[in-house]
């Protein structure tokens, strides 16, 4: 198209130091269209003194066919934080950003953030298409915006990208009430159920939620978070049953040790699951629990007669020496009835692994 005001536009890009970045300069005006040529003509009756290294940004030509353009280059410009104008040009770059509904006011947003870090947060999201295709876009940069903490904006802004969370009916309500938690470590596990696809495909997924913000004892979260994001135990009739008994336990490594049954597959499909939860929820000291534990996760007792019995004797025992006697010699039954030549993996299968200890590499 025919450029209007030619010379002025060289002019301009000489003034900014950016005739020596394009090729054939007539040839790139030229080419310019109506927009482009307007947005240039626009700015050339401003002075902008402090885009410094993002200067380039006047020649971008997804940002010059924006109507975005001399906005974003002005609060560019006006922004004296140095790592928040970067978190602006970030956004003013972003083609998905400009031509998103949203654009200006995301911009703003980033301006007004009152910490780096939140501005880092909303620049992510202002230019994560997952977000900006998502009715929640708006509300989602407002709470990050508006976090309680650093932390607690990278955790929404987690949830705020996370496709699963934003396809979900649950999306925003997770998402405030992730925001209103005073609460770190909260926010944290709140944002791993909200994420999680296994909750929000379950029936359970907001009383997920309800039950974590209501928990301030770090060990009790991780534990309950094992629990409500294990397929199996979702999928069990005894899944609200073994948390409110998790809840309802005060000692912490009995705790562990019901975690330990409640995602466990053999115990869930028995008979004697619930039974079994509860002699060890209630078991007189930790030691008997874990033997009880270790009975529960035994695959040959689960398909015995016995099961029942044994477990109220071990339950039942007067102290930690008789229960271990009593669980060894029930173990050393089982192991007496399978040939040897016979036998499967079905011990190291039920065998207790520490959750939240991480697994050597092989070398």
């Amino acid at each position: 198209m025919k450029v209007v005001n030619f010379y002025k536009i060289i002019k301009l890009l000489e003034k900014y130091q950016l005739l020596k970045q394009i090729e054939n300069p007539k040839k790139w005006a030229e080419n310019l269209n109506q927009n482009q040529n307007n947005n240039l003509n626009l700015l050339g009756d401003l002075t902008l003194r402090n885009l410094g290294e993002y200067n380039y940004l006047i020649i971008d030509l997804n940002l010059l066919d924006s109507p975005h353009y001399v906005f974003d280059l002005q609060l560019i410009n006006e922004e004296e934080n140095n790592e928040k104008k970067a978190c602006l040009a970030k956004v003013a770059g972003n083609n998905p950003s400009l031509k998103n509904p949203y654009h200006k006011e995301d911009m703003k947003l980033i301006s007004e953030a009152l910490s780096f870090e939140v501005a880092v947060c909303l620049s992510i999201l202002a230019t994560n298409e997952n977000s900006i295709n998502n009715k929640c876009h708006k509300e989602d940069m407002l709470l990050i915006k508006n976090a309680k903490s650093e932390r607690i904006a990278k955790k929404l802004l987690e949830v705020a990208k996370c496709r699963e969370s934003t396809q979900s009916s649950f999306h925003l309500k997770d998402m405030n009430l992730i925001s209103k938690t005073e609460n770190n470590f909260i926010a944290k596990h709140l944002a791993n159920i909200a994420k999680n696809e296994i909750s929000l495909n379950s029936e359970y997924h907001d009383f997920h939620m309800d039950v974590i913000s209501n928990i301030d004892n770090k060990n009790i979260l991780h534990y309950l978070t094992v629990v409500m994001k294990n397929e199996a135990s979702v999928k069990s009739i005894h899944h609200l049953y073994d948390i409110k008994l998790i809840l309802e336990t005060k000692n912490e490594k009995i705790i562990s040790y019901l975690v330990y049954l409640a995602i466990f597959n053999f115990s869930l499909e028995s008979m004697y699951h619930r039974k079994d939860m509860e002699l060890i929820a209630s078991a007189k000291t930790e030691k008997i629990a874990k033997y009880l534990l270790d009975l529960a996760r035994n695959r040959k007792s689960l398909e015995g007669n016995t099961h029942d019995e044994d477990m109220k004797s071990i339950y039942n025992a007067e102290d930690d020496l008789e229960a271990l006697e009593i669980k060894e010699k029930v173990e050393s039954t089982y192991q007496n009835q399978i040939n040897p030549k016979f036998v499967d993996d079905s011990e190291k299968k039920t065998k207790a692994v520490p959750i939240f200890t991480k697994r050597k590499r092989p070398i």
